[in-house]
This record gives C-alpha cells, sequence and structure tokens, in this order.
C-alpha cells in the first residue's frame, strides 16, 4: 500500500462487526497488515478479504481480543487462517490464550497493558476491557504520529479507556444496543441483564457520552461497531453519537460498521491510494 498524500499512515476497515456475522477488522499501513479478531468462517474472511484488496499472506499478525466464538470462531478448525497461509504471529492476553487452550508456543504470543509490542511499523498497546471473559483486550495502534483506537464488547467505560484514547485520529468504538429496544426486545430477563450490565456491551447513550470525552480536535474518524442486529439501528447509533459529539463542540463525522459485510477503507486518503 502506498502512503497518500495526505499524510495518512494508517487504513483500516471492518470485515464483519456483530454477534451474529462475527467481528473482523483489518488495519494497514504501507508495510504492515494486521487482523484484529478471527470471528468470520473461513470462507467468507477469504472472501471478504479478498473484496476489500489483501491477500491472507500477506497478513503480518493476528490480535484477538477475548475468547468468545463471535471473536475467535476462526481459531477452531483442524487448518485455521494463520496456518493456512502462514502467518506466524498470534496475540492475545495470557488468559485469552489460557481459555482457548492455545499453546504456550510460536506462533502464540501474548500482548497486555505493560507489554506493547511492534508489529512492522505499526505499535500495538493493549487496553483492558470491562467484559464477561477472562482477560478482554482493546487495542490502540500507531503509526507514525497516527493513532487509532479499537474497543468493542465492553459494558462500562472505566476511566483509563477514556485517557487511552482521548485525542486518538481514529476510533472504532462499540454502540451495541438502544436501550429501550433492548427492554423491549422479549429476550430472556438474564440475556437483557447481561448485555446491559456493567461487563456486557455499550448502548448508544454510553457510546455518545464516552466518545464525546475521547474525541479531540484532532480526531477525523469515528466508526461505531459491534451494533446489535436485533436491538439497535444505523441510524439510531449514528444519531445518537453524533448528538453527544455536537454537544461537545466536536465536528467529526460518525460512521456505522455494518453488521455482516465488508465496510470501505477509513483513514484520510490512504485507502484511495490503492494497494502496492
Amino acid at each position: 500500500m502506498q502512503e497518500s498524500s495526505t499524510g495518512s499512515t494508517m487504513r483500516f476497515c471492518s470485515l464483519a462487526s456483530s454477534s451474529r456475522a462475527g467481528n473482523a477488522y483489518v488495519i494497514q499501513s504501507a508495510e504492515t497488515t494486521i487482523l484484529v479478531d478471527f470471528g468470520v468462517r473461513l470462507r467468507r474472511m477469504e472472501q471478504s478479504l479478498d473484496s476489500v484488496g489483501v491477500n491472507p499472506s500477506e497478513i503480518d499478525a493476528v490480535l484477538i481480543t477475548h475468547e468468545h466464538g463471535d471473536h475467535c470462531r476462526g481459531l477452531h478448525i483442524k487448518h485455521p487462517l494463520h496456518a493456512r497461509y502462514g502467518i506466524d504471529a498470534l496475540y492475545s492476553s495470557r488468559g485469552t490464550w489460557r481459555q482457548l487452550g492455545a499453546p504456550d508456543a510460536a506462533p502464540y504470543r501474548t500482548v497486555g497493558p505493560s507489554c506493547p509490542v511492534l508489529i512492522g511499523g505499526i505499535r500495538v498497546r493493549a487496553l483492558p476491557t470491562s467484559h464477561d471473559a477472562a482477560e478482554p483486550q482493546g487495542f490502540m495502534f500507531c503509526s507514525g504520529e497516527e493513532q487509532l483506537g479499537l474497543v468493542t464488547d465492553l459494558g462500562t467505560v472505566e476511566p483509563h479507556i477514556i485517557t487511552a484514547l482521548r485525542g486518538a485520529h481514529h476510533l472504532v468504538f462499540e454502540s451495541n444496543h438502544d436501550v429501550r429496544m433492548e427492554e423491549e426486545s422479549g429476550r430472556p430477563l438474564h440475556l437483557i441483564q447481561r448485555v446491559m450490565g456493567r461487563a456486557g456491551h455499550l448502548s448508544n447513550e454510553q457510546a455518545g457520552a464516552a466518545l464525546a470525552e475521547i474525541a479531540g480536535h484532532d480526531t477525523r474518524t469515528v466508526v461505531l461497531a459491534h451494533l446489535s442486529t436485533e436491538c439497535n439501528t444505523p441510524e439510531r447509533a449514528s444519531a445518537t453519537c453524533s448528538t453527544y459529539l455536537e454537544r461537545a463542540g466536536r465536528s467529526c463525522p460518525v460512521q456505522v460498521a455494518p453488521s455482516a459485510e465488508p465496510s470501505p477503507w477509513f483513514g484520510e486518503g490512504v485507502g484511495e491510494a490503492g494497494t502496492s
């Protein structure tokens, strides 16, 4: 990928972003390609990567946020993507690897808040999240002076998340459900309580309030992710979060990652530069 004249050093896209369809995101700089999460079935992952112009053999590393199936489904097959295409670096927290039964050997590597890693030209810092998993994490990506924060699956936004993400140029941030739709969904009570609990998922209002604190004058892109297909709509999520940002004096556009298909590339101008 060639760098654009705008000076942007990273571009990113969502391949899928929901509990039902799975979750997977691609982060790319001039010399580095990172896949975040493996929640899409292999055949569809291959098709989605092809549709956004990424050859799986060019992926330098895979990062797994946590052990829930919609984020790591692709690991649970005989010949997963990383084995099939020679991807020799998989990163996650130690707790996630333990839950997945991953061997303590290459290509399984540990990343955590106190041990950032450099993958090609992108530095990755892990951000602990509040979710009902063993040791879940979001990530901050830095390429040059450009920063991208990717955080989903959190029931509450703790202060360290706001501090770490504040002023990032790009944000991929969970806006899972509309509270009223969730309460009136007819779902089992225990599921509603889980989703709306402190270790569940963020509502549109929670996401908007957090983004109003996080987004700065340098924030150029906000992409809402992991929307519930039953208890939210892209229009509601976008409108709610945009209102919070406008009240805080932030004018960055709000986009929504499609639940079951690849998004466009995001990142000022870099997507249009094409791949080499």
